[in-house]
């Protein structure tokens, strides 16, 4: 189903998805064939094994990360750029919606009479719930809708028409491209609306007149992930844990505290995982034991099913990082979650009927069918300093028994000082040397004729051969692209039992490769009946797909799980700071100066 039935094609592009005013890259036509992560297949890897069940595998990051900041209060004294040049040019939307009208012989669409169509209510509905989505509503002006609703003159029912055209123009355009978006020209929105999703506005306004069931049209603008209905719930869950009050979010800092043990902190512990809802069982005496003090078995329980809900080792032991998560407040958490949601709607629509989805910061690999995840497995990613990019690409071949061309910054850095070292290195671990620049040349130059000293990178390349010393294990998976990264084995399996996994030079190491190949095997390539054991040897063998399996890497730090429940993880690369300032700044308060008159 194209979005609200419109029709043309959706656009991926190559920009990066960290990017707030850009998308990712592959071609393809609109689709509805999303994926519900809170639901496994039989083949997951790591079924969650925690009560809150959110979402395939085990979410894990850092505890040594430090909590979110909060998001700085609006100031008179602080500009914020491009807010006030877009929502000027948001004017454009209502001339837009009156040129419609005009051009339609002036019939009101969301008008009857002088009193709301039931169209109008519906979507004065929508956009009463846009903040229960994370989008900011007050770029719609709905009080003055809702003030000239209450008068009954026939320009006062022209003028709220209008208002209303320009409040669906403008909550589309949020919904398809993403609130951060905002800071652009309304005419630079609707350009890329044509670009990235093939819709034009007089397409939306007439798909809006036209459709039967107009909030089921509004439903299709929203990103048909379930990833962002699940987050939806979510972020409803915690604004409502926050009207009630929160929960303690100054648990002192101190020694670990192990099972077993007692301590003083322990009693506003459990308050503090009781009011978000992580209480075992119905144990009525888990806030107020016996022994309140007690590090019990229930309260045990309850730290490690929080502690897998934030991706920490859940161990039940009460240290640092649990305290980290524990004194994040409820308005962190909405925010965080407002960002995700963010994200989705920065990210293109269309992700394939079959699709990878890495999501960086979670360290976990999806295979998505149609609606449902069939594959999931953890990866590792690239550390700090070598991160991994954020873009969408298309997977084209599988190379098993794979060579290791060493960058020339990991030459530098890591091998030949080894080799400088121990002058056996490079032969041992099963390196060959070849002249940099020089084709066809295949048999390598003696290690012991090189002057490892002077700037040997620079003249040669080094060429692991397939084997156990090899980490690109025993196949890698590729999407050339501009970054040169790839998904790949490894010969370094105990990464997988870290909670910790951005330890790469930017690859994505995955757990369970002949899985995932096998898979491949199977359903995109003319090998079906071979498995990745059929490809094992000492040589490379090149596996092309007979058509693209297209994969993402994407970087979202809360995911949505059943009944409102959300997994968090950490922002391993600070990115999400760009995307919570973005959405702060363009927050709008009701545009005065764009009083409409109708003519």
């Amino acid at each position: 189903m194209t979005i609200g039935s419109f029709p043309g094609k959706g656009v991926l592009r190559g920009a990066t998805f960290g990017a707030v005013l850009g998308r990712g890259a592959l071609m393809g036509v609109f689709a509805a064939a999303l994926f519900v992560p809170a639901v496994l297949a039989s083949t997951s890897l790591n079924p969650p094994s925690d009560p809150l069940a959110i979402g395939p595998g085990t979410p894990t990051y850092s505890p040594s990360s430090a909590t979110l900041p909060p998001l700085a209060a609006p100031s008179a004294a602080v500009a914020r750029p491009g807010l006030a040049v877009a929502e000027s040019k948001n004017d454009a939307a209502a001339r837009l919606a009156k040129t419609y009208r005009d051009h339609h012989g002036g019939k009101p669409l969301w008008m009857s009479g002088a009193a709301a169509s039931p169209r109008g209510l519906a979507l004065i509905a929508a956009l009463e719930g846009a903040s229960e989505e994370g989008i900011d509503r007050e770029a719609y002006r709905l009080g003055e809708i809702k003030r000239l609703l209450a008068r009954t003159t026939p320009a006062d029912a022209q003028t709220a028409d209008l208002l209303m055209g320009r409040a669906f123009l403008l909550f589309a355009t949020d919904r398809l491209l993403g609130q951060s978006r905002r800071a652009l020209p309304f005419s630079e929105r609707l350009a890329l609306l044509a670009r990235e999703e093939g819709v034009i506005p007089e397409d939306l306004l007439a798909n809006a007149g036209a459709a039967p069931d107009f909030g089921l049209f509004l439903a299709t603008l929203a990103p048909p992930t379930p990833q962002y209905d699940l987050l939806r719930q979510g972020l409803v869950r915690y604004q409502a844990l926050a009207r009630d009050g929160g929960w303690p979010t100054d648990l002192a800092d101190g020694a670990s505290i192990k099972p077993g043990d007692r301590d003083p902190r322990l009693p506003e512990m459990r308050r503090r995982l009781a009011a978000e809802g992580l209480v075992v069982g119905s144990d009525p005496t888990f806030i107020g034991p016996p022994d309140a003090e007690l590090l019990d078995d229930f309260l045990v329980e309850a730290v490690r099913i929080f502690q897998a809900a934030h991706g920490l080792s859940a161990d039940g032991v009460i240290g640092r990082g649990t305290l980290v998560d524990m004194n994040t407040t409820p308005a962190q958490r909405i925010t965080q979650i407002r960002v995700a949601l963010e994200r989705w709607r920065l990210l293109p629509r269309a992700l394939g009927q079959t699709h990878l989805l890495v999501n960086v910061p979670q360290y976990q690999l999806y295979l998505n069918e149609g609606r449902t995840t069939v594959l999931s497995m953890r990866v590792a990613v690239g550390r700090q300093d070598f991160e991994t990019p954020l873009f969408s690409d298309t997977l084209r071949y599988m190379e098993f028994n794979p060579y290791w061309n060493v960058p020339i910054s990991i030459a530098q850095a890591e091998v030949i000082p080894k080799q400088i070292e121990n002058s056996a290195y490079l032969a041992k671990k099963g390196f060959t040397v070849l002249p940099r620049g020089v084709e066809g040349w295949d048999d390598g130059v003696g290690h012991e004729s090189v002057d490892w000293k002077a700037d040997a990178a620079r003249s040669y390349r080094l060429r692991q051969d397939p084997g156990p010393a090899n980490p690109l294990g025993t196949v890698k998976f590729m999407f050339p692209n501009e970054y040169a990264v790839y998904l790949h084995d490894t010969n370094s399996r105990g990464v997988f039992d870290r909670s910790a996994r951005a330890v790469s030079h930017g690859c994505v190491r995955v757990q369970e490769p002949a899985l995932l190949a096998n898979y491949i095997l199977e359903r995109f390539t003319d090998r079906i009946g071979k498995t990745a054991a059929d490809f094992s040897g000492p040589t490379p063998k090149v596996v092309r797909l007979n058509r693209p399996l297209p994969i993402h890497l994407v970087y979202i730090t809360a995911w949505g799980g059943e009944g409102g429940k959300v997994a968090f993880v950490r922002d391993i690369y600070a990115k999400d700071r760009a995307i919570r300032q973005a959405l702060h700044d363009t927050a709008a308060s009701p545009d005065a100066d764009a009083t409409l008159a109708a003519k």
